[in-house]
């Protein structure tokens, strides 16, 4: 039992590892036919022997074999047996697939055992595929919740990720089960010094006494210091802990030597530095001679040269490091050969080198030496690479725009990835800029056909506008490709004149280029040319219906396709202004007119579906946008009804129309398996498991979504609105950055940004200074801050402000939130600014003149939760107390939270809101406190700022419930 709880704790440390060695050896001995003890020996040698806690020797390796064979034989059909051999294949073998063959036959065994799911995460993070490991390690913790050692794992694994509020939260919930652990405040500490908030890494760390063992937590206080300059008050705990070195500890007493001689070497102390350096490598390399595999010790050799200033011995181990553990054998470990590498040509004047090895590690999740996450603050501040400070290429590569600094996983760029970028129209006719756009996304949206190839979606290339001379080197980093295609187009009469070319972004250099000058009609043929050769080029393997899609011509009405072009234009763009609703309806009769020309344009229908539910979803919930969205669906389906296209049409239909999940779902997952490289796919998967209430999983989906499609304003905002429903806001600030990042000036991503504020503090400043802002700088932008300006001056009891705000809202609908769950009407806002400025015959006469307008509303549409609950807040204002109550409580049943989590608890929270009107706490506080348990827009700022909560202030209930607002929300 002791053997198994030291291989329960927390961190994957040398103590822990020996501990657990030492009494499992024990129990064997005192008990030869003891199965699980042999058994969890094993892995506790083969984990060990991995991840280098315990010295990586033959030796160690054989007892791991050994162990297992041993409970094998003793209980050939023991799970837990079959687990440590896939242990063994994993650890000392780095035999993935067989591992995991025994894994998948332990769970046979062990269906319910959260070690398989564990034991998989592990395995399948190795191999660099991180969304996989990601859903292992959220099955493992549903079956085993308070297991330390997984939490921290999963926290090691979001650290590398950069997902550092993740990263805490985990770390938090370790330390809720074993609190004051030393090695989980250490990287705690890890995470300050990556985002370079060296106090806060001070203060963590402070209050640590690692053991000598503990080396991971003494690296991470050595570091500290080196990073703060201030080396000299840690040398002395390193020579303490080196005067007597223990030798279980083997390699790692040398490798806390090499830092030590690194702190003695920046307090200015040479000789000594040169001393220890010289100790460390006479010790490292006997530790070669029985450990030639070790890349530990290789890096250490590498390292310790550097600081003996043999700079051919320095790099030839370090290249020794990356050949012996390629990060393509090994996404974990293989980063520190390149990490050693760059420290190494930093120090030792290869500038180049050094540079190429920081902008890999910087596109890959990467860990430091000392388990800090390796970020570009992080380099700002570590005084090894001070040689490079003056290298332009090293200023860009810690400048704050050059990585994107986000919490999401930074896939290492694929070799096969492109994105194409907005064609330059060469035509005089200024209107042909569709027909360009058009032949673009045409090829765009071919490649994205090939599974084999990563292919950035169209409104994060849309950015990149012809004209200016681009930095194709920085925008492959931006979107995370390692090839652009540019062009242009210039079309006179009947001719049309193409140019494409082929760039590797990372080098600039050109791998292909092509004119193409021919008749009108070609073009699209033409287009199908450029998508098999770039595919080509690229290596990329093509199917037979892959290449049967692309050889598809989309119309052959030239006409029809500027249309189709220019509604695809608007529709892109509709979400991004306030003339969404215009653009939308102008799409739409784009397409119709489209159509009316080729009625066989299918791909024009299917547009056609999308642009009329997303009216009917988003905008205006009548029946008649649904039935033509229907329509338009019917045809499509018609015309190609096993095309990918054809499902997503549907699935939109399905999710939008009738909140039809599954149906929705299995809709996505056909349309997945030929259009690989949609990202709606994956942004829609995600809103719909949103409406689940499955709200990680929609994090998860949403940020997929990013990867194909970083630069997607829409799907940004939508999981930061995701993070604000779950409180939280240190991500939602992040993912607001992500989008101010490439679009600094946007009005509703600044308001946004500074909404957070209002909502987490009940801070109201940063929001009426950005608003103040877009008034003084950018008055034409205003409608579009108009609602958040609105909140705004209701929080601050400003009924001028409020009236300003409501007139440059136009005809746009308001809501009471950030979230525009329920829409109201012009007049209903009248009667709340009417009563806020206690002018309470207006107010009546507002209200009044609101519910007319709503009964017209709800006549229309008597069966839909959102209009019923408007007409309840309304019967609420006018002291129709039982007609409210009755509409607020009609609403919640129409539109359960079962259905719907996002609007659901909109209902919930409404009819909160309709009971404190009228007077009815207990209802008011019992909803309330639902709404707050759950993810929704409510927040503390909104509670004790608006007045619509004003009623139920000074009830001590309420007082509790505002305290309860302020915690993030506790996903089940």
């Amino acid at each position: 039992m002791r053997g198994l709880a030291y291989s329960l704790k927390p961190a994957n440390t040398t103590a822990n590892s020996l501990g657990a060695q030492k009494y499992l050896r024990e129990a064997v001995r005192l008990d030869p036919k003891f199965s699980r003890a042999w058994a969890l020996l094993s892995s506790v040698d083969s984990l060990g022997y991995l991840t280098k806690t315990l010295q990586p020797t033959a030796a160690l390796r054989e007892e791991a074999r050994q162990a297992v064979e041993t409970a094998l034989s003793l209980e050939p059909n023991l799970g837990e047996a079959l687990l440590a051999k896939g242990y063994y294949y994993y650890g000392c073998l780095k035999n993935y697939d067989t591992a995991i063959r025994y894994f998948e036959q332990a769970r046979q065994l062990l269906p319910n055992d959260s070690r398989i799911a564990e034991s998989l995460a592990y395995v399948t993070r190795r191999r660099g595929q991180w969304e996989q490991s990601e859903t292992y390690f959220n099955q493992a913790e549903r079956l085993d919740p308070r297991n330390a050692n997984l939490l921290t794992q999963h926290a090691v694994s979001l650290m590398r990720l950069r997902r550092f509020p993740e990263a805490l939260r985990k770390l938090d919930q370790v330390l809720n089960i074993t609190p004051d652990d030393v090695r989980t405040v250490a990287f705690k500490a890890g995470i300050a010094q990556a985002e370079g908030d060296l106090p806060r890494a001070a203060a963590l760390l402070a209050p640590l006494h690692p053991n000598a063992d503990d080396a991971g937590t003494l690296e991470t206080q050595v570091y500290q210091a080196i990073l703060e300059r201030r080396p000299a008050a840690i040398i002395p705990r390193l020579e303490e802990v080196l005067e007597k070195p223990d030798p279980e500890l083997g390699y790692f007493n040398s490798d806390l030597r090499f830092w030590l001689g690194w702190a003695q070497e920046l307090a200015g102390d040479h000789v000594a530095a040169q001393k220890s350096w010289r100790q460390a490598r006479s010790e490292l390399e006997l530790f070669l001679k029985d450990q030639p595999d070790n890349f530990n010790v290789l890096t250490d050799l590498a390292l310790t040269n550097m600081g003996l200033g043999d700079k051919a011995a320095a790099l030839a181990f370090a290249e020794r490091a990356i050949a012996a553990n390629p990060i393509e054998k090994d996404a974990i470990s293989g980063p520190s050969g390149i990490e050693t590498l760059a420290r190494v040509a930093a120090q030792m004047g290869e500038p180049d080198r050094a540079i190429d090895a920081l902008w890999k590690l910087l596109a890959i999740p990467a860990l430091t030496d000392t388990a800090a996450p390796f970020t570009t603050d992080l380099l700002r501040l570590d005084p090894m690479f001070d040689p490079l400070r003056n290298d332009s290429r090293f200023q860009e590569l810690v400048a704050p725009a050059s990585i994107q600094k986000d919490f999401r996983a930074p896939a290492q760029i694929p070799e096969k990835s492109i994105a194409v970028l907005p064609f330059e129209n060469l035509s005089r006719d200024p209107d042909n800029g569709f027909f360009t756009d058009g032949v673009q996304d045409e090829i765009l949206t071919d490649l994205a056909r090939v599974a084999d190839l990563k292919v950035i979606s169209r409104t994060s290339v849309m950015q990149y506008k012809t004209g200016a001379k681009r930095n194709l080197r920085q925008i492959g980093k931006e979107l995370g490709v390692a090839h652009v295609l540019e062009g242009s187009v210039q079309r006179a009469g009947n001719r049309a004149r193409v140019n494409a070319q082929l760039i590797d972004a990372r080098t600039d250099a050109h791998l292909w280029a092509q004119t193409y000058d021919r008749d009108l009609a070609d073009v699209f043929a033409i287009q199908s040319e450029i998508a098999k050769t770039i595919a080509d080029q690229l290596e990329a393997k093509l199917s037979p219906s892959e290449k049967s899609a692309i050889e598809q011509p989309p119309t052959t009405d030239i006409t029809a396709f500027n249309l189709y072009s220019h509604a695809k234009n608007l529709f892109l763009t509709a979400f991004a202004g306030a003339n969404g609703r215009a653009d939308l309806l102008q799409a739409a009769d784009l397409l119709k007119q489209a159509l009316a020309r080729d009625p066989q344009f299918f791909q024009a229908y299917c547009q056609l579906a999308f642009t009329e539910i997303n009216i009917y979803g988003v905008l205006d919930h009548n029946p008649a946008y649904l039935a033509q969205a229907e329509a338009a669906l019917q045809s499509a389906a018609r015309l190609r009804p096993d095309a990918g296209e054809t499902h997503l049409a549907r699935a939109r239909n399905l999710y939008w129309g009738y909140l039809d999940y599954d149906g929705a779902l299995r809709e996505l997952e056909i349309a997945r398996l030929s259009l690989p490289g949609e990202d709606w796919i994956f942004s829609l998967k995600g809103y719909i498991e949103r409406r689940r209430g499955r709200w990680e999983e929609c994090i998860r989906d949403l940020e997929r979504a990013t990867e194909l499609d970083p630069r997607n304003v829409l799907t940004l905002q939508q999981l930061a609105l995701t993070y604000q429903q779950l409180r939280r806001y240190a991500e939602e600030k992040a993912t607001f950055e992500r989008i101010l990042a490439f679009e600094p000036n946007d009005p509703i991503t600044r308001s946004s940004h500074a909404f957070v504020e209002l909502d987490s503090k009940a801070d109201t400043r940063p929001l009426h200074e950005v608003t103040d802002s877009v008034l003084e700088k950018n008055p034409a932008a205003l409608s579009s801050v108009a609602d958040n300006w609105l909140l705004c001056a209701l929080a601050e009891r400003d009924p001028a402000a409020a009236r300003k705000a409501l007139i440059a809202l136009g005809e746009n609908a308001a809501s009471l939130g950030p979230i525009a769950d329920v829409r109201f009407n012009r007049s209903f806002m009248e009667g709340v600014i009417a009563r806020l400025a206690k002018d309470d015959a207006k107010a009546q006469a507002a209200f009044t003149a609101a519910r007319a307008e709503q009964e017209k509303s709800n006549q229309a549409q008597p069966n839909y939760g959102p209009t019923v609950c408007v007409l309840g807040l309304i019967d609420a204002a006018l002291g129709r107390k039982q007609e409210a109550l009755r509409e607020g409580r009609r609403a919640v049943e129409l539109l359960p939270v079962e259905k719907d989590a996002v609007r659901g608890i909109a209902m919930v929270k409404f009819l909160a809101m309709i009971a404190a009107w009228v007077g009815d706490n207990d209802l008011a506080c019992k909803q309330l406190a639902m709404a707050i348990r759950n993810p929704s827009d409510l927040s503390y700022g909104q509670l004790k700022l608006m007045p619509f909560w004003d009623p139920l202030h000074g009830d001590p209930r309420f007082t509790k419930l505002l305290e309860q607002a302020k915690k993030p929300i506790e996903l089940k």
